[in-house]
């Protein structure tokens, strides 16, 4: 039995099939993390040394390309704001219950709800988001028999990903891929 398949019957719950035809991007995801952790966290990937990164880049003069943040930031908005405050879906990303994560928490709250025009600003929510799937995702929070709804999220984080990843590579803040493999 094909891998596929064989996940298609373990995680078939009552009228939901899942499609693992349908999450191409959910795996990307998987090999762009692992890109972004070795390459920008020194393989630390928590939301404390992400944060200090960004506060690293911004510090010393890397000025991100204008807006190229602003596709995934705004549909991140649309998905966790109602009526200017932030919805059950947002409660979704599930933060633990620590004061580092209640910090980022409130942080990405406060981000999403005011009117944000720094481009740091907005890639330390989409950061803060994409950390969020990729814990939920690989502990066991993601109900992996619907994993194919949340396709266009991962495109989006996958877009984040990438955007940063060029722009560290383009400003020399990268050795080549081949070196860090």
């Amino acid at each position: 039995m094909d891998q596929n398949s064989w996940l298609q019957n373990f995680l078939t719950e009552e009228n939901v099939k899942p499609d693992f035809n349908k999450i191409e991007n959910v795996k990307n995801f998987t090999i762009l993390w692992n890109l972004f952790e070795r390459f920008f966290c020194d393989k630390e990937g928590s939301l404390s040394t992400i944060q200090q990164n960004l506060t690293d880049l911004k510090e010393n003069g890397y000025t991100l390309p204008p807006k190229s943040f602003d596709v995934p930031f705004n549909y991140f908005r649309q998905r966790y704001i109602t009526n200017k405050k932030t919805n059950l879906i947002f409660e979704k990303l599930d933060f633990r219950d620590t004061k580092t994560d209640k910090t980022f928490k409130q942080s990405l709250k406060n981000c999403l709800e005011g009117e944000i025009t720094v481009d740091y600003d907005k890639l330390s929510a989409l950061l803060i988001i994409t950390s969020r799937f990729r814990n939920n995702l690989f502990h066991g929070s993601k109900n992996i028999a619907r994993i194919s709804e949340q396709e266009e999220s991962f495109a989006q984080l996958n877009n984040v990903l990438m955007s940063l990843l060029d722009f560290l590579k383009q400003s020399g803040k990268l050795s080549s891929a081949e070196d860090k493999l």
